[in-house]
């Protein structure tokens, strides 16, 4: 009858050690194991084996995690290193080559660019302050002149709200031997107001007084965008 109730307690071990045996189950194990010594050695055993198991578990997720952490380290640092020497690269290529971003701007007469097209963009957008909706005006236009042809064309201007007057300075750039640049012509978009009147086109050296071309003002008749793609799409 003895080894009778030890095969029965032996099947419940298992479970017990677990820990998911019933509170019945648990009372009946405890009982038995402290009136049988075969019975309770077989508990620490398995519970050491347990114990073992779950240390060996977790010292191998640490090892995977210590693993990983090296390995994503080493991926930064060589992205980092693969980074830095395409940038060193790119520089010595662009001074060898004397990049159109290294060059000095070169001199145009900008009576010599043409308007090749004009039309006016509205966005809108919220204002957050006030809640109301704002239509904002861009005048997009693109300069081109057969005179400056393939070369790099670069402008810019410093626009206040309060001015009536739009100095938009542009310049350009020789283009290296075996450089090409495909998009003639520079294509720019100006924010307008009510209180602007006028867009002059000048050299990004304004000191040349003559050399200043009117290209845009408040009495001309401009399509809006979407007439324009009626008209040139």
């Amino acid at each position: 009858m003895k080894e009778l109730e030890c095969d029965v307690i032996q099947d419940l071990l298992p479970s017990y050690v677990d820990k998911i045996s019933s509170n019945a189950t648990n009372k009946v194990v405890e009982e038995h194991i402290e009136k049988c010594i075969k019975c309770k050695n077989d508990l620490n055993n398995m519970t050491k084996e347990m114990n073992a198991k779950l240390t060996k578990n977790k010292e191998e997720r640490i090892n995977y995690l210590k693993g990983y952490k090296k390995r994503r380290q080493l991926l930064i640092i060589v992205s980092i290193l693969v980074t830095i020497a395409i940038l060193a690269i790119t520089f010595v290529i662009n001074v060898k080559n004397k990049n159109i971003l290294l060059d000095k701007y070169s001199y145009i007469d900008v009576n010599k660019m043409n308007v090749e097209y004009m039309y006016i963009k509205e966005n809108e957008y919220k204002n957050d302050s006030t809640g109301e909706i704002v239509i904002q005006k861009n005048l997009v236009i693109l300069l081109n002149s057969e005179e400056y042809k393939g070369m790099y064309l670069t402008g810019s201007c410093e626009y206040y709200e309060s001015d009536k007057e739009i100095y938009y300075k542009i310049a350009a750039k020789k283009l290296p031997k075996d450089v090409f640049f495909e998009e003639d012509g520079l294509e720019i978009s100006l924010l307008i107001n009510d209180n602007v009147e006028k867009i002059y086109l000048t050299y990004i050296d304004d000191t040349d007084k003559d050399n200043v071309k009117e290209i845009w003002n408040s009495d001309m008749k401009i399509p809006s965008e979407e007439e324009w793609k009626k008209l040139y799409n």
